[in-house]
């Protein structure tokens, strides 16, 4: 091999090693520190076995692994109880605008019958008035509607004395007793 290119190997196998060298150094800072972490817990709980800590580790990451488990399966439940929850809001919100609607809608048709109601009892009312007037005028009419009445019969009986020739069935002849149905003869 020639110089150089020994050297460019000697650099390399340098380079490669520095890498080396911090990649242990790291190793033994971290080893530092497991070294150190297990010492303080051998200090605190006073166990001083490597293998009955990391059994310990072991329990607890299990028991941390099945709460985790546990707040996951609870909080799709808290999702599903709350999808729940909206769709009642939902149809309870719907409900209430359909009971408000069909409310209105009632208020609005007792309103128009309720008008209704009043115009035809005030109707009935005018009528009734209106008939009580009628009758107390057919009331006060009937007595000189007789007395006409009676003057007639008696100018039609004069006619026919004075006629003679015509028999009695070819004259009308009125009725004798003014009543509601006899009205129209005398008209």
């Amino acid at each position: 091999l020639s110089e150089p290119a020994m050297m460019r190997r000697i650099m390399k196998t340098a380079f490669l090693n520095c890498i080396q060298r911090r990649h242990i150094k790291q190793h033994e800072k971290t080893i530092a520190l497991f070294e150190q972490a297990f010492a303080t817990i051998k200090q605190t709980t006073g166990i001083s076995n490597i293998e009955e800590i990391v059994k310990i580790f072991v329990v607890l990451e299990s028991k941390n692994y099945s709460l985790l488990t546990y707040v996951n399966h609870m909080n799709r439940e808290i999702e599903a109880l709350e999808a729940v929850r909206m769709r009642r809001q939902s149809a309870e919100s719907l409900r209430s605008q359909m009971e408000e609607k069909q409310e209105q809608y009632r208020d609005q048709t007792v309103g128009a019958m309720q008008k209704q109601l009043e115009s035809k009892h005030s109707m009935t009312l005018a009528t009734r008035d209106a008939c009580a007037k009628h009758k107390e005028l057919m009331h006060n009419l009937a007595p000189r509607l007789q007395s006409i009445c009676r003057r007639i019969q008696a100018e039609l009986d004069r006619l026919k004395k004075a006629a003679g020739h015509l028999s009695g069935d070819e004259l009308p002849r009125l009725a004798s007793e003014i009543r509601e149905e006899a009205i129209p003869e005398w008209l």
